[in-house]
């Protein structure tokens, strides 16, 4: 057990409540940026939505073009080397490399979305990953003196820093 003094009880109590304000303001503005937060992961996900879906036609556009090039491709022997039908087939052939080109490019604007998004969020999934040592955990058990409720530091439902006319985070300037 020790033996303060007032002043120094004093000290510490103001100083005690100045941090209790620092944390306050804190959590406020904490608070605020996890709403902000939370605004903004609904945008991502609905982008994430609409990115999974342009993948998805991406999909279903590279399966229709590979059939076309796969249809084209088993043709191509039987046609003839000029003519008409040759005039057709190195047209449709046209078609189907400015096809390929088109498919192409919008792969590639896919892959630099999802690797942008996949990327940063990656960071942040790992960020996470330590989420388990913001859990409360109980305060450890300290050593009470037999007064200690009479004396104000008994785990009590009035708080600590506040007298009359004070509020709670707000500096206190008294010992209530």
């Amino acid at each position: 057990m020790t033996n303060t003094d007032h002043a120094t009880m004093q000290r510490d109590h103001t100083r005690w409540c100045k941090e209790h304000a620092r944390w306050m303001e804190d959590i406020s503005r904490w608070q605020a940026h996890h709403r902000s937060t939370l605004t903004e992961l609904k945008r991502l996900q609905a982008f994430i939505s609409a990115l999974y879906s342009a993948v998805s036609e991406h999909s279903e556009a590279i399966v229709s073009h590979e059939l076309v090039v796969s249809r084209h491709a088993h043709v191509i022997p039987d046609c003839p080397g000029n003519g008409v039908e040759h005039d057709a087939m190195s047209f449709a052939h046209s078609n189907l490399g400015a096809k390929h080109v088109h498919v192409s490019r919008t792969h590639e604007k896919i892959r630099k979305q999802h690797d942008a998004v996949a990327g940063k969020l990656q960071k942040l999934i790992d960020a996470m990953g330590n989420t388990h040592d913001l859990d409360q955990r109980p305060d450890p058990p300290q050593e009470q003196h037999p007064d200690s409720e009479r004396f104000g530091d008994a785990d009590s439902p009035r708080p600590s820093c506040s007298s009359e006319g004070e509020k709670i985070g707000e500096p206190c300037t008294k010992i209530p």
